[in-house]
């Protein structure tokens, strides 16, 4: 079945879905199931049981057929009661859970009238295969997360590329919270040229002092006052391109030294960002080049785990959509937890 794009739909369309409630008289339960991540809805978790009509079907119909193939019971003149499902109902429902639930797969599969049945035996042999191998529901999920940081932390370690890649992320994040800090301190300013003004004007003592200080921000050109009045070259990061390895160090260093201001909540009163041209470019335009990149950075290395861990365990069905959308997660977790860790100098 193709999967829509909801947001491509016109205005006036709409999707129909048909659920029943079935409600145990002599309990007095009413029956709901848990769902796998709808790809619609990914915050549904239970249900009452239901599906997609056909087009032009008829709705009562749907639903009488819905539960029937979800839960095996049967509307009988408005009461419902269990029947036994024909093979080929067996085997499209083991089939939908073996990937996901094959522990719900195997209680259908035991609970059909010929067990000896060569093909019921077979999608048994499956599913107990794949309960034993990667466990049932919440399990899979953790497995997943297990392997996908497993390999994510030995790319990090490994592979030179990643690890400057991850490590650029990191500065730039850096310096980003910190130009962000700095500026809702200033009236969100963008300029760290004018936040850096301010700051030192702020510490005069003297109209003659502030005079110089004045004069000394007009003719600096690309330099500022530190905290102790001296002049220190105003840091601009490039957001648009990779950094080459002696601007990733020269920066990994400088953001070392000033990285504790971002626990003290001060910010980077003097960092500035530029475009690949050179060209100063504002904030909002270089948080935006950052996230960009970030992106790119956690596609590219979700398809190069799943590729590894595919090749490493092939019948795991890594590419499936929901696993594949879980690896995501799990990688952009990952990639921003590591962009929050301290930046550390070699001893």
């Amino acid at each position: 079945m193709t999967k829509l794009d909801l947001k491509k739909i016109k205005k006036g369309i709409f999707l129909v879905n048909v659920l029943g409630i079935v409600f145990d008289t002599s309990s007095r339960k009413i029956l709901i199931g848990k769902r796998e991540k709808d790809p619609y809805v990914p915050k549904l978790t239970w249900s009452f049981p239901g599906g997609t009509p056909v087009y032009g079907e008829d709705l009562e119909k749907s639903i009488e057929k819905q539960i029937k193939e979800k839960t095996g019971l049967k509307n009988n003149e408005n009461n419902l009661t269990k029947e036994k499902l024909t093979l080929k109902e067996v085997q499209k429902s083991a089939w939908k859970l073996i990937l996901k639930q094959p522990a719900e797969a195997i209680k259908i599969l035991i609970a059909y009238e010929d067990p000896d049945n060569e093909e019921i035996k077979f999608l048994l042999k499956t599913a107990i295969d794949r309960l034993d191998k990667f466990g049932s529901g919440k399990k899979q999920e953790e497995n997943i997360d297990a392997a996908v940081e497993e390999e994510f932390n030995n790319e990090a370690q490994e592979d030179n590329e990643v690890a400057d890649n991850l490590l650029e992320l990191k500065i730039k994040e850096k310096n980003l919270d910190g130009a962000r800090m700095s500026m809702r301190q200033h009236e969100d300013k963008d300029d760290g040229m004018e936040r850096a003004l301010k700051e030192s004007l702020a510490k005069s003592e003297s109209e003659t002092e502030t005079e110089l200080i004045k004069d000394f921000y007009g003719d600096s050109g690309d330099f500022i006052l530190d905290e102790e009045g001296k002049g220190e070259e105003m840091t601009s990061l490039n957001m648009e391109e990779g950094l080459e390895d002696e601007e990733r160090r020269a920066a990994k260093r400088e953001t070392y030294y000033k990285q504790n201001k971002l626990v003290n909540k001060q910010g980077f009163t003097h960092v500035g960002f530029e475009d690949d041209a050179g060209r100063e470019i504002k904030f909002t335009e270089a948080e935006k080049m950052h996230e960009e990149a970030k992106d790119e950075f956690v596609k590219e290395q979700t398809e190069e785990i799943l590729d590894t861990l595919s090749q490493k365990t092939p019948d795991a069905n890594f590419f499936d959509i929901q696993n594949r959308a879980r690896a995501k997660r799990k990688v952009e977790q990952l990639t921003n937890k590591n962009a929050e860790e301290i930046i550390k100098l070699p001893s």
